[in-house]
């Protein structure tokens, strides 16, 4: 443990920064050391309390990754995610980590449309946020906070209005999930094309509905044009009145205090 053992030993505010500051490999070290450590250690507890903060698990008892227990209904801890990954962003982010200036939020970005047989774009650059209908506009974030993205959900749902409100969202039907889907962040491929199965949750206890769990979390930073189409191969049957979709982005973003 070394070093690790005197850092977690440390102020709150000291040590949760320090985890931050290692890459992904010295952080996995640390969380199988920290591990094979009785369960009645103080640096134990006091490294699960700080990777549990605002969640419902730990990267210890959740497993190697942090996968698992921490947060049943996206499979992964975003804040964990983050600080696993800290290293991958620019130096005044940390900085701003390390000085109080920033901190770590979880967040979830989401956008809905109307949906038609054909391609649909969740993301477009003519969105404009609307309260309950997405709080992304013209497909980027602007606000010069860099989001993890840890989960991706899409279900749909009739909306009797058609204006999305009142939209009873569930799993997609067969003609939406017989598609497929991708995602790309300013051009580059951040989820390759996949069936739109990925989303069907059905029989699943683990995680929400229509919930994707992203294998490889990735940073998506400001003004980073955000493309995600959907395939929805047949039109939708008679009774599905108004039919609506929802993307949501799970995961956690770098803010002002």
């Amino acid at each position: 443990m070394g070093n690790y053992e005197s850092l977690l030993s440390g102020p709150e505010d000291v040590a949760i920064l320090g985890l931050g500051l290692l890459n992904g490999e010295e952080l996995d070290g640390l969380i199988e050391a920290v591990a094979k450590m009785p369960r009645s250690s103080v640096v134990r507890r006091k490294f699960n309390h700080l990777t549990r903060k605002g969640h419902k698990g730990s990267m210890i008892n959740a497993g190697k990754g942090g996968e698992g227990v921490s947060s049943v209904s996206f499979g992964k801890d975003s804040r964990t995610e983050v600080l696993k990954r800290l290293d991958l962003l620019p130096e005044e982010y940390r900085k701003g980590l390390m000085g109080k200036k920033l901190r770590i939020a979880d967040v979830e970005l989401y956008q809905s449309k109307i949906l038609t047989q054909g391609i649909i774009d969740m993301f477009t650059t003519g969105d404009v946020a609307t309260p309950g209908i997405g709080n992304v506009s013209q497909a980027v974030i602007t606000n010069n906070r860099p989001f993890l993205v840890t989960a991706i959900q899409f279900i749909t749902g009739p909306s009797p209005l058609n204006n999305g409100l009142d939209a009873a969202y569930a799993i997609a039907p067969s003609n939406v999930l017989n598609g497929e889907w991708y995602f790309t962040v300013a051009g580059l491929e951040k989820v390759a094309k996949t069936p739109n199965k990925t989303f069907d949750t059905t029989n699943r206890t683990d995680r929400a509905i229509g919930a994707y769990v992203v294998d490889n979390p990735f940073w998506v930073l400001p003004n980073a044009e955000l493309k995600l189409p959907v395939n929805v191969v047949a039109a939708f049957a008679g009774g599905f009145v108004n039919p609506w979709g929802k993307v949501i982005l799970h995961g956690a973003q770098i803010s002002e205090n």
